[in-house]
């Protein structure tokens, strides 16, 4: 997961077309909760189009919304959502934040669950990545998708072993 998830990022395989910036659906004057709701439902109906662009374009900005607003409104603007959406959400909202929101359009296939199901560590190695514009790690190691990620798919735990992803969609758990 980790290894596809890089390579759309980094570009790889992508000849993709620019296509056009879809706009937050909330106005900013507005309270955090409405702004939240509103966000949310739009995330939800671009799901059950199956609109992958405009998930991720949707859950970049209700990340947004989560990560800039006080603690005690982030509190209550998160029980409105699925641990699902709040978790995709906050993630999407990183990697892109780092990565530049043009990424969006520049995907093939990344979709809002597959940033959901990366493993913690692979999360934070990607916005790390781009953060130190691929430069070396604390150990001096150069942070690259090595071969034992692509055979894995990047899901091994601490021992070793190679979990197994599940491929369906999450939805809205």
């Amino acid at each position: 997961m980790y290894e596809k998830i890089m390579n759309e990022l980094l570009g790889h395989n992508n000849s993709s077309p620019m296509s056009d910036t879809i706009t937050a659906p909330h106005d900013p004057l507005q309270d955090y909760q409405t702004q939240t709701a509103i966000t949310h439902q739009f995330l939800r109906q671009s799901k059950r189009m199956g609109n992958r662009k405009a998930q991720l374009w949707y859950a970049y900005y209700l990340g947004e919304i989560l990560e800039n607003i006080p603690p005690e409104q982030r509190t209550i603007c998160t029980k409105q959502l699925s641990l699902y959406f709040a978790t995709a959400a906050i993630h999407a909202y990183y990697i892109f934040r780092t990565w530049g929101t043009f990424q969006i359009n520049q995907t093939i296939k990344l979709t809002l669950s597959m940033i959901y199901k990366l493993k913690v560590e692979y999360y934070q190695k990607i916005v790390k990545f781009q953060e130190t514009g691929g430069q070396t790690d604390q150990g001096g190691q150069t942070d690259q998708v090595d071969q034992t990620d692509q055979e894995t798919g990047g899901q091994t735990d601490q021992g070793g072993q190679t979990d197994q992803v599940d491929q369906t969609d999450q939805g809205d758990i």
